[in-house]
């Protein structure tokens, strides 16, 4: 199975309101509101609010450089910057005859790493940090957000932690994604966490946390299980790297699918002068589809971003799959919260904020 997606109530949440420098100011505790937010494995995730406008805590979360910090009853925290100009912003007041609402939208803790470029330093073709992944990586996102990076880019607050965990990696780009060169060091067993703790954005490298839970009806700890097959996303997809016109590094990753089901796309990595390192970041673009699982949890079952469960398919098969993302919604009576197992989806920020509308309820 590629995914299982449940739906679940999990305890109660606190939405707290912080300021530029990571402080809390405020909380919505009182009065109508709505989260919705959606935590992810190695991507971007992000947040959308919505409160009457003259809510007391909302003056303080339309600051520069506010956020939102939430936490759970178990002490699980979210957390993210209201998103910035140019970064998919669009925060919206809508006026009726008996309502006056301001919805905000935001972005995840580890989002920023989408938002820099690797920029090499002054006389060197690429920036290049090579270790172990857990120790490469952080070490990569320190140069360029973190304490060691410039005035102008460093962020407020960020402690980046490196440890000796995972296997070899070369961290490498030239202008491209920090965000994506990173998520292609995690492997099945490594996630990139970044949490707001103390007026602090902790940044680290973790292991998966593996979970004895086996999902399935007979086990007790689903309602209901439904299967079904999804089609060819993106079964061929062509590498080209260095060079120019017909002496360009070209590759080329497929899955066996029949050729019907052949659909094909482009990688375009110019810096990129390693055949096998271009092979594997081509090959992990391919989406081949296949079947899928959804199941409603029993209540009380807690699933989150950075854990793996045990699932089973109606034959019985066993796989064991990362929590891909979680999309969890919030109002002062009841927390719900839609698990996604396998891949995250491939959402760009303005998808993400449009899919984040469509689940935030409607504040009375």
């Amino acid at each position: 199975p590629s995914f299982v997606v449940s739906a679940m109530a999990v305890g109660l949440m606190t939405v707290h309101v912080r300021n530029a420098a990571l402080q809390k100011v405020g909380e919505f505790t009182a009065g109508a509101y709505s989260v919705t937010f959606r935590e992810a494995l190695n991507a971007p995730g992000g947040w959308v609010l919505s409160a009457p406008a003259d809510h007391p805590s909302l003056a303080a979360l339309l600051e520069p450089g506010a956020g939102l910090v939430i936490v759970t009853d178990e002490g699980d925290q979210f957390g993210g910057y209201v998103s910035p100009a140019g970064a998919g912003a669009k925060n919206t007041r809508t006026i009726t005859t008996d309502r006056d609402t301001v919805t905000v939208y935001g972005v995840s803790e580890i989002t920023p790493l989408w938002w820099r470029l690797i920029v090499p330093p002054p006389g060197s073709t690429h920036d290049t940090v090579e270790g172990q992944a857990a120790s490469a990586v952080p070490l990569m996102v320190d140069r360029h957000l973190g304490t060691s990076a410039s005035a102008a880019r460093g962020l407020t607050g960020w402690q980046i932690t490196a440890r000796a965990a995972g296997g070899n990696a070369k961290v490498s780009g030239r202008y491209s994604n920090l965000g994506d060169e990173c998520s292609t060091h995690m492997g099945s067993g490594l996630w990139m966490r970044a949490v707001w703790e103390q007026e602090k954005i902790m940044f680290s490298v973790e292991d998966i946390t593996a979970t004895a839970i086996p999902i399935s009806v007979d086990a007790g700890s689903a309602i209901r299980v439904t299967e079904s097959a999804n089609g060819t996303l993106k079964s061929t997809v062509y590498g080209l790297g260095s060079g120019v016109g017909v002496d360009r590094l070209v590759v080329e990753a497929s899955a066996e699918v029949i050729p019907q089901s052949r659909i094909e796309d482009v990688h375009d990595d110019t810096g990129e002068t390693s055949v096998p390192a271009l092979a594997a970041t081509t090959a992990a673009l391919i989406e081949p589809g296949g079947t899928s699982l959804q199941a409603e949890l029993v209540a009380g079952l807690t699933v989150r971003v950075g854990d793996s469960v045990r699932l089973y398919d109606s034959a019985g098969n066993l796989e064991t799959v990362n929590v891909a993302e979680t999309l969890t919604t919030i109002t002062p009576d009841e927390t719900v919260r839609l698990v996604t197992v396998g891949q995250p989806q491939a959402l760009g920020l303005d998808r993400l904020i449009n899919q984040l509308d469509r689940n935030t309820s409607t504040v009375s």
